[in-house]
């Protein structure tokens, strides 16, 4: 019986995506029959629109890709603009006119359903040749459709970016994208020849990575875990490791979780080069605070890591996680945890040894006169344990190290505290 109920799940989420490709398609064709014309009217009246909406409206629309109550505001600012400005196109019905509009502003378009899944982590336009994404538990798969036309995928990338103030042309024929829980790079078929690509990176506004999940999925053990919650209340410093995409900053979120809240809770600075994690808003109840890096080509308008840090310490806190530590910025951080301020970071790395190594090689280009075994020392007394994600072949993530530091002695000393080989 649930054999077959699962194969009737399946069956309606084919046709929920089927249902929204035909309706878009009509859409679409409905567009292209119309007169040039009125097709140039209406994209006159949209840009109007879209260049009012970043004017005066730009907080809600950038939110509104992800979140469907702010969409359906936007929605109802755009009517509101129509009936208030009495906008009237002769041959296009005031209903039809809004869903356009709104299509065209708000909406992704053929991918509407891989944004909306809350499963799917990243999707890649590979200009009209192919889209894939990425779905927890499945890894990567291929959308059973794609855009007809390199026009279609332009549009949908210059809709992105013109919600922001960044540019896209063939002087700068590339661009990253910063919305709510969605980060967006766009390049244009200039940098590759394959069309324009557009690569879509989804954080979650809630916690993905749940005890429960983790054990359903096989990813840890329910002693792994509880081992780690502990390990976050005794205030010790961890360090998440791992390849792109394995769930590092969704980890990071379930380390947070058990950062003390209500009367207890701790004042937390969350330092991020674009955030991902959105702790003060998935967790409420607790006291984060989030601070994120402002790029700008002047460069005293500029917010780098290292500032960001400098300005954290005066902050008060108590404790502190940075998003993800890449450069110099990782030797002030290291300082920061050795005055008793306790958190945790991420890193790229290939094993939970190698972590330490590439933090090691981030603290050497801050300029500091320091040799590579002094640095060894200090991120060996720095942080408590190590934990080395991996994404395996069935599209899940695995923590398959766990390791104590201890010390540094010409080579790292370490206790494994667990090796989790998992069974899938």
């Amino acid at each position: 019986m649930w054999g077959y109920l699962q194969g009737k799940q399946v069956a309606l989420k084919r046709n929920r995506v089927d249902l929204y490709h035909f309706g878009y398609m009509i859409r679409s064709k409905s567009a292209r029959k119309l007169g040039t014309t009125t097709a140039q009217q209406i994209k006159d009246i949209t840009d109007e629109i879209r260049a009012f909406l970043v004017k005066d409206h730009r907080d809600i629309l950038s939110e509104s890709f992800m979140n469907k109550e702010k969409r359906a505001a936007v929605e109802q600012i755009i009517k509101s603009f129509l009936l208030s400005n009495q906008v009237v196109i002769s041959d296009v019905p005031s209903e039809q006119l809004l869903n356009m509009v709104c299509d065209d502003i708000v909406g992704f378009g053929i991918i509407e359903p891989l944004k909306e899944d809350q499963d799917v982590t990243d999707i890649y336009i590979n200009g009209t040749k192919e889209i894939i994404y990425e779905k927890i538990g499945e890894g990567e798969l291929t959308f059973p459709y794609r855009f007809e036309t390199e026009e279609e995928v332009k549009a949908l990338a210059y809709k992105m970016v013109n919600s922001t103030s960044e540019s896209l042309n063939t002087a700068k024929p590339y661009v990253d994208c910063v919305f709510p829980y969605i980060r967006i790079n766009i390049a244009l078929d200039e940098l590759g020849g394959l069309g324009t690509t557009i690569t879509i990176r989804k954080n979650a506004d809630h916690l993905r990575a749940s005890e429960e999940r983790m054990l359903s999925t096989n990813q840890a053990s329910k002693e792994m875990l509880g081992f780690l919650a502990a390990a976050v209340k005794a205030k010790m410093n961890i360090l998440v490791a791992g390849a792109t995409g394995t769930g590092k900053s969704e980890f990071m979120k379930f380390l947070a979780s058990h950062i003390p809240k209500g009367k207890k809770k701790e004042r937390t600075l969350v330092v991020e080069d674009n955030p991902e994690l959105y702790l003060h808003r998935i967790f409420p109840e607790h006291h984060f605070v989030p601070m994120q890096c402002r790029a700008s080509e002047v460069e005293e308008n500029a917010i780098d890591f290292d500032r960001l840090l400098t300005n954290a310490l005066r902050q008060g806190p108590k404790r502190l996680i940075v998003g993800e530590s890449r450069g110099k910025e990782a030797l002030k951080m290291i300082n920061f945890f050795q005055t008793g301020h306790p958190g945790f970071t991420s890193v790229h790395a290939r094993s939970a040894i190698e972590a330490v190594r590439r933090l090691m090689l981030m603290c050497l280009q801050s300029g500091a006169n320091i040799d590579a075994q002094y640095l060894y020392e200090l991120i060996s007394q720095t942080f408590d344990v190590i934990v080395f994600l991996e994404k395996k072949d069935d599209g899940n993530r695995y923590i398959t190290e766990m390791i104590e530091l201890l010390d540094y002695r010409g080579d790292i000393q370490f206790n494994e505290l667990s090796q989790f080989i998992p069974t899938y």
